[in-house]
């Protein structure tokens, strides 16, 4: 049976422990949702976008 990868999702230089856990959290919701087809072609763009954010250091810290 196949089976979809884990989610992957590193840890920034310097985050928080809490801080880290909570955009894990995120981006496993995000991930799983679109694996499931559960967002609508309007929501999956914002999903997109904020999965980008919340993959990127950069992006994380603007969006602090």
């Amino acid at each position: 049976m196949d089976e979809w990868p884990p989610v992957r999702c590193p840890r920034f230089d310097g985050e928080r422990l809490e801080s880290y856990r909570r955009r894990v959290e995120q981006v496993t919701e995000i991930v799983t949702k679109f694996r499931r087809g559960l967002y609508s072609a309007e929501v999956a763009d914002e999903m997109e976008a904020l999965l980008d954010r919340l993959r990127s250091p950069e992006l994380a810290e603007e969006q602090a």
